[in-house]
């Protein structure tokens, strides 16, 4: 870079001509400051010189000025159109971009926001229109307005976001986790109750497991325990409690689900939420299972699964939400038990609802089915029959046998076994069942009726 020409030269005495004048300036290079903030670097370039910048007014020392990009961008920024910028440094300071500033088609690799605010205004200000940003991460800005089309997954931590045309995918619209039917627990809001119809349960101590709502189990050491479905807190129609008693140990309540209905998860990660509030302890325990053989998960005396995994929640006296990740092994294609604990429930009350268990690393909001679909998926694992009145045509006097089928509501799981309550009209009653009927075997009375006051096909896991 050159200033005057030094080659030219004067004679003391001589004389100035126009020629000579011109042989001075003819390399003279005449700078405007357009650029603000420059700074006169030393002998020596460092790491730091982001940019050179030819000088403006250094004097005679004809050094060359530095700025930094981020520096440039303070004079550069502030109005005008990029039809092309190609950014990979990070910006670490507020960043102002004016209101008629827009960039069409280029590429941030990576944009890191400490503390910038991008926010809507008038025009075209701030607008991305064909851009690609790779990586978005905003620490602690704000980011008021983001119209955008994503090509990968996103997460929102506070206010609203808005899917738009194009931004949900086939892919995403095939897996389980985005779509109807993603909880894989039956009544987990613990409406049905064919049991007890919200009734309170007696649990005896050290027993066998005993069902309650539809597709739960309870259990208890130490001494009994009752519970209960009881009214939810808004907006849940339902839970379920357990009270308290001197020297109980432990309390368990737990759901079994179908190989069928859960093989899909093995090899891959779930996520397991369920609401839970106890007045007494502040610690509940939950463990996950797979079945040794398919639907086949044993007793409580003697089981025959294999532990997934197991951790806690700390719970306060407040219904609230919880949930863990469980990593499902490749090898649990035999039905997944789900099991929650508490140890010693000596008084208070601990209350259950909405148990949920997903596809996915993230716990979605629970999945809450019509009543009638939720319904006819606990009946395929019980079935209440009341007052029937199987009547047979034409008959004045005592049958010797009568045999009446019974069509189930909906398949059960498996053959079931039936219980039978009174006989309100004839005798001598007895059941035979496949998965999809029933036959109820009799003697009818001498007006023809074989009358019972109840039936229940049971096929529980």
């Amino acid at each position: 870079m050159s200033k005057f020409n030094t080659g030219q030269s004067f004679a003391d005495g001589d004389t100035v001509t126009g020629a000579k004048l011109n042989n001075i300036t003819s390399q003279l290079n005449i700078y405007t400051g357009v650029i603000s903030e420059q700074t006169a670097m030393s002998a020596t370039v460092s790491t730091l010189d982001q940019l050179l910048i030819a000088d403006t007014d250094n004097g005679d020392s004809g050094a060359a000025n530095r700025i930094t990009v981020q520096k440039l961008f303070d004079d550069s920024l502030t109005n005008g159109t990029y039809t092309t910028a190609n950014l990979s440094g990070t910006i670490t300071s507020n960043r102002t971009v004016a209101t008629s500033a827009t960039i069409t088609t280029g590429t941030i690799p990576t944009l890191v926001s400490n503390n910038a605010t991008i926010g809507t205004t008038t025009g075209t200000a701030g607008i991305f229109t064909s851009g690609t940003v790779s990586t978005l991460n905003s620490t602690t800005g704000t980011i008021t307005n983001l119209s955008t089309t994503l090509a990968g997954d996103f997460t929102i931590t506070q206010g609203t976001g808005t899917i738009g045309t194009g931004v949900v995918t086939a892919a995403k619209m095939a897996n389980p986790q985005y779509t109807g039917f993603r909880n894989r627990i039956i009544n987990g809001d613990m409406r049905i109750d064919q049991r007890n119809a919200g009734a309170s349960q007696t649990f005896t101590a050290a027993a066998a497991l005993a069902y309650s709502v539809d597709r739960f189990y309870g259990y208890c050491t130490g001494a009994n325990v009752t519970g209960q479905r009881v009214a939810g807190t808004t907006p849940n129609e339902f839970a379920y409690r357990f009270t308290g008693a001197a020297s109980v140990t432990a309390i368990g309540f737990g759901t079994r689900l179908e190989a069928t209905n859960t093989i899909d998860l093995a090899g891959s990660t779930a996520t397991l939420s369920v609401q839970l509030a106890n007045s007494l302890l502040t610690t509940v325990t939950w463990t996950a299972f797979y079945a040794s053989t398919a639907d086949a998960f044993g007793t409580l005396a003697s089981p025959t699964r294999t532990q997934i995994a197991t951790g806690t929640f700390t719970v306060t006296s407040t219904l609230a939400t919880y949930s863990a990740q469980i990593s499902v092994p490749s090898a649990a294609t035999t039905g997944i038990e789900i099991v929650f604990t508490v140890g010693a429930q000596t008084s208070g009350t601990w209350t259950i609802d909405n148990v949920q268990l997903e596809a996915g690393s993230t716990a979605t909001a629970f999945e809450r089915r019509p009543i009638c679909t939720e319904l006819a998926l606990c009946q395929r694992y019980y079935q209440v029959f009341s007052d029937l009145n199987l009547t047979i045509s034409g008959r004045a006097t005592n049958a010797s046998t009568t045999v009446m089928p019974i069509v189930f509501r909906t398949n059960m799981r498996a053959t079931p076994t039936a219980v039978s309550g009174t006989i309100l009209a004839g005798s001598g009653l007895s059941f035979s069942a496949t998965a999809d009927t029933c036959r109820v075997i009799g003697t009818a009375d001498a007006n023809g009726v074989l009358a019972i006051s109840t039936m229940i096909a049971n096929s529980e896991l």
